[in-house]
């Protein structure tokens, strides 16, 4: 059998991955809150009522090493692979 290894990488690609990874994010979050498509549904009245002080928001995390993606606390799960 043969034996593998995993080549890790280098902190320069990591350092190079984590900007592009923040630099990305911060162009979504720069999109969300400019899109008039977007922020017209902080101003719909029923997403008021029903919300209150409703505004559309997201988040991100950073994680380096190995990670699992899919819908939490979904019933529909996505294939990512």
């Amino acid at each position: 059998m043969e034996k593998r290894t995993i080549k890790l990488a280098s902190s320069e690609t990591v350092n190079c991955i984590s900007d592009m990874a923040l630099i990305c994010s911060l162009k979504i979050l720069s999109k969300i809150n400019r899109k008039a498509e977007i922020l017209e549904y902080n101003q719909r009245e029923e997403l008021q009522e029903k919300f209150g002080n409703f505004k559309i928001s997201i988040g991100f995390g950073f994680h380096i090493g190995w990670g699992i993606e899919g819908a939490i606390g979904s019933n529909f799960k996505i294939d990512a692979s």
